[in-house]
């Protein structure tokens, strides 16, 4: 962030800046002195130029004249010209004429002694109002409808009083209420679609519940599947090893050893697929497993970990 501003125009000692406005190439530009000369051109007339460039002759102004206003012809249907001794007058758009960029311009308002030099000028409709305010700080607030549209060389009627050594120091627009409130609710419109905009881009709360619980069901689904799974493999184990029924973990394993301790290698062959082994390989393979039983302890580590699993997936089954 800049704290000191970009530079928007390069300037000579002797100058300043007194008005800037936003335009869109289609606009005339109406310039006005304090010596009461103005001048109208289009702003295409200008070319454009870098920011920090000083810019093309607007107006070609005497010696000891200067600009006091800027205004465009959108702004208003009439130009408000007001003098340093408080007089003024409105005068119609339609009595400045377009002319190149660059010329001395016409006379817009007639200087006297009475009169004093222009302060300021701006363009206005009949129902706008303007506020004077003078080197003394008192303001004014007048309404354009009571200030008469007179010709361009006119010097106008009185708005306001002054005391000896009091001039006008400015001369300001009031925006219009209508106006303010119209730019206000624009604001808020643009505000509140920029926030519909963003809430719809991100999912509300019911929508990620909804996902959420697709997900848990799903997840759901997957358990039960899988618990029903383990119960048939228990069952099938269960009835292929001399019809043992019981359900835990612990008493299956146990069965199976007991049924070969006991004599009952043929049930034992047909828990481990190998009926058509020799004695030896079966001998074997049922010692490495009962080797396996003990040195895990299946009572104690591995049971308790089926244990666990059983009772997660007949919790989600049952619920």
């Amino acid at each position: 962030m800049r704290k000191n501003g970009l530079a928007a125009i390069t300037l000579r000692d002797d100058d300043e800046l007194i008005e800037v406005k936003l335009t869109d190439d289609k606009k005339d530009i109406i310039l006005v002195t304090k010596d009461g000369m103005c001048i109208r051109f289009k702003e295409t007339d200008v070319r454009s130029t870098g920011r920090t460039s000083m810019g093309v002759r607007g107006m070609n102004i005497d010696d000891g004249d200067e600009v006091v206003a800027m205004q465009l012809n959108s702004q208003g249907d009439c130009l408000l010209i007001v003098s340093a001794n408080g007089m003024g007058k409105r005068t119609s758009m339609g009595e400045f004429t377009c002319q190149n960029r660059g010329g001395k311009g016409v006379k817009c308002y007639k200087i006297t002694e009475k009169t004093g030099d222009v302060i300021g000028a701006r363009a206005v409709n009949e129902d706008n109002e303007v506020m004077l305010i003078t080197t003394e700080g008192i303001i004014i607030r007048i309404a354009c409808a009571d200030i008469s549209i007179l010709g361009r060389i006119t010097s106008g009627v009185k708005l306001i009083n002054l005391t000896e050594g009091v001039t006008v120091a400015s001369v300001a627009k009031v925006r219009d209420k209508e106006e303010k409130d119209t730019n206000a609710q624009q604001a808020a419109v643009e505000i509140t679609d920029s926030a519909e905009t963003e809430e719809s881009d991100q999912p509300t709360d019911q929508e990620t519940q909804d996902e959420n619980r697709g997900k848990r069901n799903n997840h759901e689904e997957w358990y039960r599947y899988l618990a029903a799974g383990v119960l048939v493999l228990l069952t099938l184990c269960v009835a292929g090893c001399g019809g043992v029924s019981h359900k835990s973990p612990e008493k299956v394993t146990e069965e199976l050893i007991q049924s070969y301790t006991d004599g009952k290698e043929k049930k034992v062959k047909e828990c481990y697929n190998q009926v058509d082994n020799t004695e030896a390989d079966l001998q074997t393979e049922i010692t490495a497993t009962l080797k396996y039983f003990a040195a895990h302890n299946p009572k104690k580590y591995l049971f308790r970990i089926v244990r666990s699993f059983l009772k997660m997936t007949s919790t989600v089954m049952y619920t």
